[in-house]
């Protein structure tokens, strides 16, 4: 009983992702960058990426919500996150989905 109880808490975690926004403000020559979008794709998590240089639009958003600059920028929800760390990443997702959750 306990497993399948288990098991239903990831496929419902699972489901709650596909609903988490992940916006990833980068450069094209950023490394940092580069990293960031492999680690999301290698764990098939959905994002949209803005190129602040080649996008006036993405630069004023990520002015907007890290006004200090740097990339990459990653906004998750309603959470910021400025530079790579894929443990930061997976913290930042776990915190927006047991929001979601929590609803």
């Amino acid at each position: 009983m306990k497993e399948i109880a288990e098991r239903d808490r990831m496929l419902e975690r699972r489901a709650m992702l596909r609903r988490v926004s992940v916006i990833v403000y980068s450069t094209s020559w950023c490394p940092h960058c580069a990293e960031a979008r492999a680690w999301l794709g290698r764990r098939s998590i959905a994002f949209d990426e803005r190129d602040v240089e080649r996008l006036p639009s993405a630069r004023a958003e990520m002015a907007r919500i890290n006004p200090r600059g740097g990339v990459p920028t990653i906004a998750i929800d309603d959470e910021v996150l400025v530079g790579f760390s894929g443990a930061a990443i997976e913290a930042a997702i776990d915190r927006a989905i047991d929001r979601r959750l929590a609803r």
